[in-house]
């Protein structure tokens, strides 16, 4: 996860609304770090060091770690240790200029992105399932087919 997150901010995020709750303000852009971010996100893309790359939108960083392992047929395991604060809102907080990338390993990350902000958040897995887990234990653990149909679910309802 690479960016400054303004984490306990949730103004306009899908998960309150979603629950029937308001946040009191929208997370802020550190403006400070963006441009550095951008350029550190962009320099290992076009270096070839980053296999893939969604930003944190709308839906947060849980959403953009499951559209990830959609489009590239892979799982995920995410690690709850790797999160500071409440664990639901590091998932669906959406901050702008935040980055999940996919990289080799956790060296790779060190090296990649040391002079921003970045935190190490789970390993790309082959076995089609996107999990959470806490010191080994899962907190969720869902098939990737499961993930799909949740997702197309409420677009087939629109479009058909």
């Amino acid at each position: 996860l690479v960016g400054a997150r303004d984490a306990d901010a949730m103004g306009g995020a899908i998960y309150l609304e979603v629950a029937g709750m308001r946040g009191d303000r929208p997370p802020r852009v550190d403006l400070e770090v963006l441009p550095q971010v951008l350029d550190t996100v962009r320099e290992a893309i076009v270096g070839g060091d980053v296999h893939a790359c969604h930003d944190v939108s709308q839906g947060g960083l849980l959403t953009a770690v499951a559209e990830m392992a959609i489009g590239g047929e892979l799982g995920a395991e995410l690690d709850a240790g790797a999160f500071e604060g409440r664990l639901d809102l590091a998932l669906f907080n959406e901050t702008a200029g935040v980055f999940v990338a996919e990289v080799d390993d956790a060296a790779a990350a060190a090296e990649l992105f040391a002079d921003v902000p970045f935190v190490v958040i789970g390993t790309v897995t082959a076995d089609n399932r996107l999990r959470l887990v806490d010191d080994g234990e899962p907190l969720f653990d869902l098939p990737l087919d499961e993930v799909i149909g949740a997702w197309r679910e409420p677009m087939a309802r629109v479009f058909h």
